[in-house]
């Protein structure tokens, strides 16, 4: 049986592979680089397109996992 992992959850593993953050949380602070770099990630991951820029707006996990769920 194959389990689902919820978008939240994939999201998380790939910010802390691509930040080497331990606790991701919604919380959790990105700066402008940690969010470009995964954002080319989690696009190519997901299949998604969001552009660099909107990404790079995002200020928490939680603010990119919003803009991943309107593109998604």
């Amino acid at each position: 049986m194959i389990w689902r992992m919820t978008l939240e959850r994939q999201i998380a593993l790939i910010i802390g592979r691509e930040t080497g953050l331990q606790d991701v949380g919604p919380e959790t602070r990105l700066d402008w680089q940690q969010a470009r770099d995964v954002n080319d990630t989690v696009c190519i991951q997901l299949n998604l397109n969001i552009g660099t820029i909107e990404a790079m707006h995002c200020r928490t996990v939680g603010d990119y996992i919003e803009l991943v769920r309107s593109k998604s």
